[in-house]
């Protein structure tokens, strides 16, 4: 009785260990997909320092110098990249190919949609905020 008890403890402790675990990697890939995978480096490299705002356009600067050589190396592993996938897919089953096919689509059209996000748009949602926001002679006194 004090065994099946103990067993019974235990199963219950690792399900809700397991349940717990699952919920927050459900909770930190979400945290993810909103955020770019570049935004997350950098976030990762400047976590905790809060930049003045002369170092920001110092650290904008540096990343304006390495712009044009970080999209060249990108576009040179383009297909270094498509073999890959190739191989890859060549790699499995019948069947678990139609599921990695599934799986690359998705990943383009995520992409895509990502990519709508950036850019122009996105620098006119910050036009468009800034120039909402009341200049000094339009604050009441």
């Amino acid at each position: 009785m004090r065994n099946s008890r103990l067993v019974v403890f235990v199963v219950a402790a690792l399900a809700a260990t397991a349940s717990f675990a699952g919920a927050q990697a459900r909770t930190t890939s979400a945290q993810r997909a909103g955020q770019g995978v570049k935004r997350q480096a950098r976030a990762g490299l400047l976590r905790g320092v809060a930049l003045t705002p002369a170092e920001k356009s110092r650290l904008e600067d540096v990343r304006g110098r390495y712009r044009a050589e970080t999209k060249a190396l990108r576009e040179s592993m383009k297909p270094v990249k498509q073999r890959q996938t190739a191989d890859l897919r060549a790699a499995l089953s019948p069947e678990h190919q139609k599921q990695f096919d599934a799986n690359v689509r998705q990943l383009a059209e995520r992409r895509a949609s990502a990519k709508k996000g950036r850019g122009k748009a996105h620098v006119g949602r910050r036009q468009a905020k800034a120039q909402t926001l009341p200049t000094a002679s339009e604050l009441p006194l």
